[in-house]
Parts: structure tokens; sequence; C-alpha cells
């Protein structure tokens, strides 16, 4: 083989000769094949741009590394020295190609051996061509990146709306809970989900806390109203141990604390709490066991005074567990005191009651005597009518008796056809300060020669018009 040189036959243009022996079957040489290889020739075959792009070129190098066939590489574009020429001509490789005026190239160099001489095939496309599919892919890559990111991230917003919404709204309700603010309306106690889970157990927990804190508003009222009543009160356990007393029994006990510290040891009004109850009232077991059977009160005796208990039982509910007594303590010396003095005078001296226009509302049995009047006659008389005697003679009688007089009114009355007595006339108020009714006390017993004689009036006799 002989190297591209230019061969005058084809007008000087550079050609390579290939020359083969032709033998016989005995070896012997009958003749040379000679093929003539033109560099046009080669030339087509390598500025076939297929594959290569728009910045691709291939070239057929001589092993003095200069171009054969193919575009021309300037030698500065491709190699820095000619031993790097060589190596690469014969051994192959690849290398970056640049100079000052133009993009760097990557190039391959592929050695071809032929007869003994060397040549070398040598690809070249820019560095940005060859980038050119990754920069496309990167790009998508990016693209897709962001695009499924977007999707993600909307994906996950909406997914944290659809949690961290109602979490919200459920821990804003757990908030309200936490500040006592029960009369409110959970969120999300319909849905299928925990969330719904947790708004629901929240609502019955909200319930509860609403039932408890009504509870404690009861207890607060009872305790606050048990503590301020004049009744003198203690609780007492179902073993009857003193747990609560108020007010009102340490200030009844302390009345009595010299009569009572005669039967109880190291008696204190203000510690008794602790105590059972039958160191106070022996009778206290007795008492117990009466309560339940609907007999609730006992008498206790002080000296000369008279105390009373009253036992209820305090139940847990309607039906439920006995949980202990209210015991009501009260001092009713007095009481029994005042009733027997109104009922000596009630039995011994004329009382009769007045409306406050003067009309006669209820009498006794001496009042009556002292008038001569049957009852029947007696109920609605007016003032004028009953002490003629006494009366003024216009309608305004009533109204100058009361006159100036206070809350108490001396007279001397005299009744038809009876003995005339001093009485004092009281004046009874309503919560308001206003007369509700007067009443009319003899201030001495009818005497016994007193006593009218006469036939009572007819029940004719007339009445003074009404008072006003």
């Amino acid at each position: 083989m002989t190297d591209f040189l230019p061969y005058a036959a084809h007008g000087g243009a550079p050609t390579a000769f290939f020359a083969i022996p032709v033998r016989t079957n005995t070896g012997v040489l009958e003749g040379v094949l000679i093929i003539s290889l033109p560099a046009k020739a080669l030339d087509t075959i390598v500025k076939r741009p297929d594959g290569l792009g728009e910045t691709g070129a291939v070239a057929f190098l001589g092993s003095d590394a200069l171009p054969r066939a193919g575009p021309g590489i300037p030698e500065e574009d491709w190699a820095d020295s000619v031993d790097l020429k060589l190596q690469l001509v014969r051994d192959g490789g690849a290398a970056m190609l640049a100079n000052a005026t133009e993009e760097p190239y990557v190039a391959a160099f592929a050695p071809v051996r032929l007869n003994g001489s060397y040549y070398a095939v040598i690809a070249r496309q820019k560095r940005s061509a060859i980038l050119a599919p990754a920069e496309v892919l990167r790009r998508e890559t990016l693209r897709d990146g962001v695009s499924v990111l977007g999707f993600v991230c909307l994906v996950g917003l909406l997914l944290a709306r659809s949690i961290s919404t109602p979490l919200t709204a459920v821990g804003n309700a757990m908030g309200r809970v936490a500040r006592r603010e029960y009369e409110m309306d959970i969120p999300g106690r319909r849905r299928a989900d925990e969330i719904g889970g947790i708004a629901r157990e929240l609502d019955s927990f909200r319930a509860a806390l609403l039932a408890a804190e009504a509870n404690d508003r009861e207890h607060t009222f009872k305790s606050a109203a048990f503590e301020a009543t004049s009744a003198a009160l203690m609780l007492v356990d179902r073993e009857l141990t003193i747990i609560y007393v108020n007010e009102s029994l340490v200030e009844l006990m302390s009345e009595h604390r010299i009569s009572l510290g005669r039967n109880v040891w190291d008696f204190r009004p203000d510690a008794l709490p602790g105590r059972n109850l039958a160191a106070l009232f022996p009778g206290a077991e007795r008492l117990r066991k009466e309560a339940g059977q609907g007999h609730r009160a006992a008498e206790m005796r002080l000296g000369n005074s008279y105390l009373t208990l009253a036992m209820e039982p305090v139940r847990d509910g309607p039906d439920g567990q006995l949980l202990g007594y209210v015991v009501e303590w009260a001092d009713v010396t007095q009481r029994r005191l005042s009733s027997a003095v109104l009922g000596a005078i009630d039995t011994a001296l004329p009382v009769a009651s007045f409306s406050p226009d003067g009309r006669l509302i209820a009498t006794n049995p001496p009042f009556r005597r002292w008038t001569g009047l049957p009852p029947q006659l007696l109920n609605g008389y007016h003032w004028n009518t009953l002490f003629p005697q006494n009366a003024c003679k216009d309608a305004k009688c009533w109204s100058r008796t009361l006159e100036g007089a206070g809350r108490h009114v001396r007279l001397q009355l005299c009744p038809a056809r009876a003995s005339a007595l001093p009485v004092i006339l009281c004046r009874v108020d309503n919560d308001r300060g206003r007369a509700q009714r007067f009443v009319l006390i003899a201030l001495s017993d009818l005497p016994a020669a007193s006593a009218p004689t006469a036939a009572p009036v007819e029940a004719g006799v007339p009445r003074s018009k009404e008072i006003s």
C-alpha cells in the first residue's frame, strides 16, 4: 500500500494504491492486483454527518497526523505537539480541542493499520453539542422535578389543611374548655376519622365538666345557704360524727355553753366537728332510728331552757345511699314562754283584731262576753258601730282614733250595754312597714258584775259606713 500522494492521472488528486499479489494454487505468482483509492472517494465517505449533528466532523489522518480525507482541521485545534499527535494517531484516545476563538471541541481518535502503515479516524464535535442531550435531560428532569414537587406540595398542602384545620379548631376548643367556657359546640364531632374521635371525646369531657360546674354551683349555693341561714344546723355522717356546723349553731351552743359544759367533757362551741352527736344529745341514737321511720324531732332540756332537734336524712339521689343527716337545733324556750303568755291572755282578757279600715276580723271568747254579741254578728262590725259611746259622729272617727298614735294607742272603751275597760290598740305592720291589722287587748279582766245581762243586739243593728 502506498500513502495518499498526488497522482497525475487523477489530475494531481491524492490517491492511495493497494497492491495484492495473485498466485496459483501452487504458489506461482501470476500477477498483481492494484487498486487505487482516490482521496475524493474516501472524502465522500467521511464527510457524511450522520449522527454528528451540526457541529460534528470526521477526518482520516495519516501517520504524520495530517488529514488525508475529510474537512480540514487546524492543527492548533486538536494537538499541542508532534509527539501527542503521533500518539493519538497510533494509540487512539480522546482529547479536548480548543483555540482562542471558538468553543472547545471533543475529539475521539481510532487507529487504523494497513500493511504496516498507520492511519487514524478522528471524530470531532463541539462540547455543547455533545452535552446538549444531557442539558435537555437536565432541563426536562428539572421541569419534571418542579412539576412533581409542585404537585406534592399541593397535595401536601391540601392534606395538611384537611388535617391541620380541624386539629386547630379542636385545639382552640380545648383552649376554651380549659378557660371553663363549657357552653359551646365542639367542631369536628361528626367526622369519621381520628380527629372526629378526639372531638367526640372532648365533647364528652366538656359535658362532664359542665355538669360538674353546675353541681359545684349547686353545692356552693347550698353551702352558702347553709352557712347564711339563721337556723342552727349541723351535718353528721351515718355514724353521727359531726362533720360541719354553721355559725348560727356555734352561737346557739355558745349561749348554752355553761349548761352543756356540765354534761359534756371539754365542751367548746367552736370545736364541735369530729365529736359524736351522742356526746351533746344522749338520745341521738334513738333519734336516728326514729328518723328512718319518719319521726325526726326530739327535745332536750338544759336547766330552764328547752332545745329541740330535728334530724333529716341526706341521700345520694332520691333512692340513693344514705350519706348522713342534717340536724337542726332550735331554742324553743322563748317560744314556749310566749305561747304560754299569749294563751293566758287569750283565755282571760278580751282580744280582737281589726282591719286597717276599722272592721272587726277576729275575736276571742272574753271579747265576745264583753260585747254580749254572738260571733256571727261580730264579724265585719265596724269600730264606730261596736263602740258607739266612743265613736265620732262622722266617717273619719277611726282615722282620728289612730291619728298621731304611733304603734300603740291606749283607750278607755265601753261597748253597748257593757262595762268600760282600759284597752291598748297595737299596730301590726307588714314587711313594707304598712299597717296590716290592729289588735285590741283589754288591760284588765272582765268584772263578774260587768257581764251584759241585756239581750244581745239583734241582727238588724245598723253598721256604720266603711271607713276610707
